[in-house]
């Protein structure tokens, strides 16, 4: 009795898990069949925000900007032409002193000079009458000849009337005139003058001063024009104005800037980069005549603005934007555009293209790691190109 009682125990426990089980998957089966099916969604395309702005366009100058240093036109070493004793030195005539041609610096002793010239003046008076003497005897001979009625041969006549000695007198009244003007050449140089408008860069001498032949008195700068080699690349001639004038800015100017002017283009390029020379000149660089402008010193490093030809009907494109093989992204009807342009002239951070770009392209501001063609882009707009540069003070 006993042992049927276990087995009945023991089968219902077998019935128990049995129905848990089937419980269970009757559950998991029904999990299954009502969960939701997962399903691909394609992503949405999410078009780039880029900036652009339109091309600016018109008849625009191209510009080139350079430096140079500003060096001399006329820099002498002013040297005596006569030795002597410096008995006056002009009060005026100081380091930094700004002279007219002409101007009185310093003075030789002139005594020696005026006693050699009165020598010579003498010596012209004894020569002109030694003249006048043989001249008197060769009429005296000339009538005793004709008195003679006697035919000489061509040389005894020229002896007869004193020609040799003639031609001797004529010499000598010569030398004296030579010795003459020389003697008041001399004089003139004991007295020592500014040779252009000048400044005076340094003195050599003083009152009481030894000086000989070649003695350097001052250093003086002509005054009246500087210059400035400007190195220029072989591609911005064809388009350089030479009538244009020459713009120079400095920064102890305070914003103000100098016109100059193209004075020649220079037979060599540079020997480092190979790029052309021009000379500009600067007239009255200390502003001598025009106290309101900038003064400009030697020595001095300025910048330099070439103006060019003017290119017409051009659309102006900052340089940054165009690939290394001068092509360009463009954005046209909300995509991505390559074109292909024709570039006038480049300068240094803009181009001038006069053909390639079509009507509504506009010019990427900010540059994209990658990019391809019909990519759509969302627009942010700025100013054009040529409006940017001119607000912001950039040249070309």
């Amino acid at each position: 009795m006993k042992q049927q009682t276990g087995m009945t125990k023991q089968a219902g426990k077998v019935w128990l898990v049995l129905l848990v089980l089937i419980l269970g998957g009757a559950a998991a089966w029904v999990v299954l069949k009502t969960a939701p099916v997962p399903t691909r969604v394609k992503p949405d395309v999410q078009a780039r925000l880029v900036e652009v702005q339109p091309p600016g366009s018109g008849d625009v100058r191209p510009v080139w900007q350079a430096g140079g240093q500003v060096m001399a036109a006329e820099q002498v070493s002013l040297q005596a032409q006569v030795s002597g004793r410096v008995v006056a030195v002009a009060a005026a005539a100081v380091p930094g002193a700004t002279l007219k041609a002409g101007a009185a610096l310093l003075t030789i002793e002139p005594r020696d000079y005026e006693l050699i010239l009165q020598q010579r003046e003498a010596a012209l008076v004894q020569a002109q009458a030694s003249l006048d003497i043989e001249q008197g005897a060769s009429a005296l001979a000339a009538d005793e000849y004709q008195l003679a009625a006697r035919q000489l041969a061509a040389s005894d006549r020229a002896l007869v009337l004193r020609e040799p000695q003639i031609a001797s007198a004529k010499a000598a009244l010569l030398n004296a005139r030579a010795a003459v003007n020389q003697a008041r050449l001399n004089l003139s140089r004991t007295r020592v003058t500014m040779p252009f408008n000048g400044q005076i860069q340094s003195r050599g001498v003083a009152t009481g001063s030894q000086v000989g032949n070649s003695a350097t008195l001052f250093e003086l700068v002509n005054t009246d024009e500087f210059w400035v080699e400007v190195k220029v690349p072989r591609g911005f001639l064809p388009w350089l104005d030479p009538e244009a004038p020459v713009l120079l800015h400095h920064p102890g100017w305070g914003g103000q800037t100098r016109e100059a002017r193209i004075l020649n283009l220079l037979p060599g390029v540079d020997s480092n980069d190979r790029q052309a020379r021009l000379m500009v000149a600067v007239r009255d660089p200390l502003s001598l005549n025009h106290p309101a402008e900038p003064v400009l010193l030697l020595n001095d490093f300025v910048s330099v603005e070439l103006q060019g030809k003017p290119i017409r009907n051009s659309i102006t494109v900052p340089l940054q934007q165009m690939n290394d093989d001068g092509s360009l992204w463009v954005v046209n009807n909300n995509k991505m555009i390559l074109r292909k342009p024709e570039v006038l002239y480049q300068g240094r951070t803009l181009a001038w293209v006069g053909s390639g770009l079509q009507p509504g392209d506009q010019l990427l501001v900010n540059r994209l790691d990658s990019v391809t063609a019909g990519m759509p882009v969302r627009l942010a707009t700025r100013a054009s190109a040529t409006d940017t540069a001119t607000s912001a003070g950039v040249r070309p």
